[in-house]
This record gives structure tokens, C-alpha cells and sequence, in this order.
């Protein structure tokens, strides 16, 4: 709550959520991608723990990826090897190269009808509990109001900046 508070930009948000959130789950990887449900693709804004040669391979997923578009339909949080299972063979699949036995992901939306996706890698193949699954749900709802807190904050400071403009015209 308070580093959603205190942050005055969506970077902000994003970098203080993941970190919180990566280290209390103890996640080697994350990502923090737009949903362009226009495009049916998922466009990364933010990561951490990724290699360059990764990052790159994974700044646009297609919802043609089976197991993504499943995150980006889902309500709840999912973990994919347990909700989901193996990946079908045709489809890229990072977590071996990064060592990676376990991911979370969800899906959460501002209220400016924007969906992000949030997934993290971990590195331990224990199963996530109920408890852990409901927590990231109600986080999932404070990023949504923390990334959307950000973008009226953007919007309020444009129609300052369109005011002065305004003002400066009519003086």
C-alpha cells in the first residue's frame, strides 16, 4: 500500500510492486506486460531477472502462446504448471533456459479498462497455496488501483500543462 502511495509515476508502481512482490515469492524472473486484446498480445513494459537474450525473445507474446491467452482469460491468478500443465511442444518455452520450475501469473485491469499481465518465475517446483493464490488476487486489485492512481495523476498534470498553455494564449 504505501509503495503504491508514495510512487509518482506507473515505473514507480511497476518496479516497487515487482521487486515487493518478487521477493516475498522469492521469483527469479518477472515480467509486467499491456494487454492489446486489439492485437491478441501481450507487449512487456517492465522486467526483472530476465538475460538481455530472453528479454528480447519475450517482449511480444501472441495469444496465439495457448497458455498465455489462458492467463489473460482467467479471473484468479494462475499457476502455470499446476492450473495449466506442460506447454503443447509447438509453443516457445523460456523457463528451462532460465531454470525456472514454477510460475504464477495474473491478469488485472485499471479503471481505464487497461489489462496488464504479471507473471514470475521461481526457481523451487513447490506447489503455491491456496492462501499465497489469494493474496496475489487481492494484490492484483491494489496494482490496478496503484497503476490506475499513476495514469489520472498523468492525466491531471496534461490539463494543468493544457491550462497554462490556455492561460498564456488568452494573457
Amino acid at each position: 500500500h504505501r509503495a503504491i502511495a508514495k510512487a509518482k509515476s506507473q515505473k514507480q508502481v511497476i518496479d516497487q510492486m515487482l521487486n515487493l512482490l518478487g521477493d516475498f515469492i522469492g521469483a527469479k524472473g518477472r515480467g509486467f506486460y499491456l494487454v492489446d486484446h486489439a492485437k491478441k498480445q501481450c507487449i512487456l513494459l517492465h522486467s526483472a531477472g530476465l538475460p538481455p537474450n530472453i528479454r528480447k525473445r519475450v517482449e511480444r507474446i501472441s495469444f496465439a502462446d495457448s497458455v498465455i491467452k489462458k492467463v489473460v482469460q482467467s479471473k484468479h491468478p494462475i499457476v502455470l504448471e499446476e492450473d495449466i500443465g506442460p506447454r503443447p511442444r509447438n509453443e516457445a518455452d523460456i523457463r528451462p533456459e532460465m531454470g525456472i520450475k514454477r510460475t504464477i501469473g495474473f491478469v488485472f485491469r485499471t479503471g481505464t479498462k487497461k489489462d496488464y499481465l504479471v507473471i514470475f518465475g521461481l526457481t523451487e517446483a513447490k506447489t503455491i497455496d491456496l492462501d499465497v493464490r489469494r493474496f496475489f488476487e487481492d494484490v492484483a486489485k491494489r496494482f490496478g488501483i496503484g497503476i490506475e492512481r499513476v495514469e489520472l495523476l498523468d492525466e491531471l498534470r496534461k490539463s494543468q500543462g493544457e491550462l497554462r498553455d490556455l492561460a498564456k494564449r488568452v494573457i
